[in-house]
């Protein structure tokens, strides 16, 4: 077993962790969670829609992704850029930029 000394002097047992079991490392069949029935989900990924935009396709993308209406989602965005001085603008057309389009 591997011992590590911290400042104090004391030693504290460290085990070899194999870098499968490490959260947040590119591991293809540990990059899919589950829900609450165990059915396997997708990781979220940013994309913008090809068939369902009224401008660029974000609220669309995200929408598919989140598999949530995508009519309560501009409305959302709609209530941030009123409410939020226009930060729902400038977080849509961010996303515009960056966030590739649908396969």
């Amino acid at each position: 077993m591997d011992t590590d000394t911290t400042s104090t002097g004391t030693s504290i047992p460290t085990t070899d962790i194999p870098p499968t079991d490490i959260p947040g490392t590119d591991n293809p069949a540990t990059d899919t969670t589950a829900d609450a029935q165990g059915t396997p989900k997708k990781p979220f990924r940013l994309v913008r829609s090809r068939s369902d935009r009224m401008l660029g396709g974000v609220c669309g993308g995200i929408a598919a992704q989140l598999d949530i209406d995508v009519s309560l989602l501009r409305l959302g965005l709609v209530a941030l850029t009123i409410l939020g001085a226009g930060a729902g603008a400038v977080l849509y057309v961010a996303a515009w930029v960056l966030a590739p389009e649908a396969d």
